[in-house]
């Protein structure tokens, strides 16, 4: 009687084991849009680059911004000046937030 409840409880435990690793294992990452981060990084650096490369009147508000911020101009740790953007902008979602509104505003006076 007793080896039944035994070997019932490490069935019980193994099934659970399993769909649990299972479940886990089907996980995947969500997409930035999908946790809410409604903009790549990879797009925000390259437009940082862009600035960096060639200033002008209509990118001015991201050089305004990266100076308010104390956005990083150079390479910091190993990292090269546009993988410091990328690590800085993933660690700010607020000011990333900031600067996405301000260059949709910018983008809608042009207009």
């Amino acid at each position: 009687m007793m080896k039944s409840v035994m070997m019932k409880n490490t069935y019980l435990l193994l099934v659970t084991l399993f769909v649990g690793f299972t479940a886990f294992g089907q996980q995947s990452n969500p997409s930035d849009a999908e946790i809410g981060n409604a903009y790549d990084l990879t797009e925000i650096t390259q437009e940082w680059n862009a600035w960096f490369k060639a200033p002008t009147a209509e990118n001015a508000f991201i050089g305004e911004f990266l100076q308010e911020y104390q956005v990083p101009q150079s390479g910091q740790n190993g990292l090269n000046r546009l993988e410091t953007w990328y690590w800085w902008a993933s660690h700010h979602p607020v000011q990333i937030d900031e600067y996405v509104e301000r260059r949709n505003n910018f983008l809608s006076e042009e207009e």
